[in-house]
């Protein structure tokens, strides 16, 4: 696969770095790297910084991004997320809602695995901070909503409700509403 202005590149190598290619040079302590060297080329091209360290410029996959990704409030780490895909059975074919985006990790990791994810974030600093990370995450089937769930969701039959919030119990009434017959 090609690599396209504005893709985000892991620059593999002693250190690995997460850069946006055909930006104009990266720096750092092994020298500096014109990005705009890599438009074009494949991914699995080696491209080498001035000082002579060489780096392998690969796709980077959510655990690659969700390293890179900022933290607020507490966040759902990858092995909780692959439990609750696990135990669950969500796959590609699902819908959920996340009720608490919180940094947005959990709702990044579901929508790796399913069709759509709608999640929810009530306090408007959580808000922005999931949002920066689904956008950085380039996660294109989220929709994110800065709400109070104890008030409801707009969506129904969902295989899966996640409430990961201050007091899920004001929710529960809602996330029951909007499940589908035998969803979680």
């Amino acid at each position: 696969q090609k690599i396209r202005s504005g893709d985000k590149i892991l620059l593999f190598g002693k250190r690995s770095y997460i850069v946006v290619a055909g930006k104009d040079e990266f720096h750092c302590q092994y020298g500096k790297i014109d990005l705009k060297r890599l438009i074009n080329k494949n991914y699995g091209t080696k491209i080498k910084a001035h000082l002579g360290e060489e780096f392998i410029a690969l796709k980077p996959n959510i655990a690659d991004l969700m390293r890179k990704a900022r933290r607020g409030p507490q966040v759902v780490l990858a092995k909780d997320a692959a439990q609750i895909i696990a135990v669950t059975g969500v796959g590609k074919d699902s819908i959920v809602i996340d009720a608490g985006s919180g940094s947005g990790f959990l709702a990044i990791f579901l929508a790796n695995a399913v069709k759509k994810v709608f999640t929810y974030e009530s306090r408007k600093e959580f808000f922005e901070i999931a949002k920066q990370n689904i956008e950085f995450a380039g996660a294109k089937n989220i929709e994110i909503r800065n709400r109070d769930v104890s008030k409801g969701f707009f969506q129904k039959d969902a295989d899966l409700v996640t409430l990961d919030m201050e007091e899920p119990d004001k929710a529960i009434r809602h996330a029951h509403k909007s499940l589908k017959p035998g969803g979680w």
